[in-house]
């Protein structure tokens, strides 16, 4: 495969903006044409209508600037990438090939100069109306592009490439300027440390209380969601430092309050009456069966201690068998400099994107310490015989992890948090999405504030209802209009929905979707169709 290092030094990067028109419903090959580029720092914008011309024209201004590195941004660089990279196997010109199942980045080489193709969207959470709104433009998309690649990048707001590795980078920061050394306090630990923190569900909890599931109810319905849930536990929960101790005990020990700890064991169980499932015996946030009601055998599980104590409340146990625990040193206020800063913005934002990206930052770090440690790559060939881009399983790469025990303490705290409060309130509760609580009263435990961090605002209430199963639900409001989730499901598609067309099996027209070309990718224009949970592609 093709690759190369980047032999000559740059010393600063010089920003640049692309879109392509996608849309080629009818062609039995694609390529790449209405390609509007643009240097951030110009007003012109130039257009091509071939992938060639395009790359020609961006690669000669890179090698008449050969002090800086030159890096592109696509709004969705997973829409062109197979097209892109047919185009530098069929040329010979060199690339990397380190690319991961999610495309974010491609590198290729001219004279041994790099060149960096990036997906704008991994990087500014935020639609281009919402970017337009924040910086008063009425002109194209690229403009908009561009002028968040200057406010962000040229301004030196941003200095890594994905809202994750942006957030740790500042949080790093922070850490220095208040005389902490990051690497003391989350330290490299022992590979089966590392993986036995990775077993712990990350995921958050779904859940239709059965007797809604399907069911058209006239009634009052209330959606409460907590503001910024990930961002309250890193600021009001113990969280785990440094290296643990594994307890050498025959069964879990308690730990103190100052302590974090993470027990691994077997068993078989059994729900209890009057609660709620939320043990998984498969990783996925959808699907009902994977909330695991009894077991017959054994099942595996790692959590924290706070989750354990709440699996115990809601299962019968049997045929118990403790593996392992390690504890870990705790504190509070690790984050609280970070949190407050994004969660100020976020009050404070004026604009639709301003207020998005305070979001997306506030939720990016906790995820990042447990960033993967294994990168499966993929390796692009064409196809003889269907001409198309098409990928086989290349070398693993591994990198450093960060610190594990973070992330799925947050998240298993979080998580043991959303389902006592659905508890607090099981003659009332219908449905959990996350960090939100679906009821049919007002009349709540909890405190209601649409501001405060950590308290909970009242988002949508209604007057009838249907959940037909996880990530798919509509809601009448008060005010007579749809309130319409459904994972996969655009706005232009919601726009068709109502009560009685709100089913399973209903298709809708409209949904623009990406499918593979001879010679890359193209959006088509395709239906809709609301699944059973059975039917469901989690």
């Amino acid at each position: 495969m093709n690759t190369t290092n980047n032999k000559k030094n740059r010393t600063d990067r010089t920003f640049y903006a692309a879109v392509a028109d996608m849309t080629n419903e009818n062609a039995e090959s694609v390529t790449l044409n209405s390609i509007t580029f643009k240097r951030c720092l110009t007003t012109t914008a130039t257009t091509f209508d071939t992938i060639g011309s395009f790359l020609k024209a961006w690669a000669g201004q890179g090698l008449n600037d050969t002090n800086t590195v030159h890096t592109l941004f696509f709004p969705n660089l997973v829409e062109v990438a197979d097209t892109l990279l047919a185009y530098f196997i069929e040329h010979g010109i060199k690339y990397d090939n380190q690319i991961g199942l999610e495309f974010y980045e491609l590198r290729f080489y001219v004279n041994d100069y790099r060149f960096e193709i990036k997906d704008f969207r991994k990087v500014f959470d935020g639609d281009v109306n919402a970017m337009r709104e924040t910086f008063k433009l009425t002109g194209s998309d690229i403009d908009v592009f561009c002028k968040a690649v200057e406010e962000y990048f040229v301004a030196g707001k941003y200095v890594r490439f994905t809202n994750a590795s942006q957030a740790l980078y500042e949080f790093k920061q922070i850490m220095k300027q208040q005389g902490y050394a990051f690497d003391s306090y989350f330290p490299q630990l022992a590979d089966d440390i590392d993986s036995l923190c990775r077993e712990v569900d990350k995921s958050g909890w779904n859940y239709v209380v059965p007797k809604y599931v399907d069911k058209d109810i006239k009634g009052e319905i209330n959606v409460f969601d907590i503001n910024s849930m990930y961002a309250f536990i890193q600021k009001s929960a113990v969280l785990p430092y440094g290296k643990p101790v594994e307890i050498n005990t025959t069964w879990p020990k308690s730990p103190l309050e100052s302590q974090v700890s993470f027990v691994s064991f077997e068993c078989e169980f059994e729900l209890k009456d009057g609660f709620f499932p939320f043990a998984k015996t498969v990783n996925s946030m959808y699907s009902d069966g994977h909330l695991t009601y009894e077991t017959k055998g054994r099942s595996t599980f790692c959590m924290t201690w706070t989750e354990y104590q709440l699996f115990l409340k809601s299962y019968d146990v049997v045929d118990f068998v403790f593996l392992k625990q390690v504890t870990f040193a705790g504190a509070r206020g690790l984050f609280d400099t970070y949190v407050n800063k994004y969660y100020a913005e976020k009050q404070e934002a004026s604009t639709p994107f301003s207020r998005q990206h305070a979001k997306a930052m506030l939720v990016s770090l906790y995820g990042k310490f447990g960033a993967k440690t294994r990168l499966t790559n993929r390796d692009p060939r064409i196809d003889e015989n269907t001409g198309r881009v098409v990928y086989e399983k290349g070398r693993d790469t591994f990198v450093k992890a960060i610190y594990a025990p973070m992330t799925a303490a947050i998240a298993s705290i979080a998580r043991t948090y959303i389902v006592s409060v659905a508890l607090m309130h099981r003659d009332n509760f219908v449905y959990s999405d996350t960090d939100a609580v679906h009821l049919t009263t007002k009349n709540v435990k909890f405190e209601v504030d649409s501001k405060k961090l950590g308290a909970f605002d009242l988002e949508v209430t209604g007057t009838r209802f249907k959940y037909i199963r996880q990530k798919c639900y509509a809601i009448e409001k008060t005010d007579g209009s749809l309130h319409v989730k459904v994972a996969g499901m655009t706005d232009a598609v919601k726009k068709q929905v109502t009560f009685d067309n709100f089913k399973v099996g209903q298709k809708f027209d409209g949904l623009k979707k990406m499918i593979g070309r001879r010679g890359g990718m193209s959006i088509v224009t395709t239906t809709f169709e609301i699944k059973a949970i059975d039917d469901f592609d989690y």
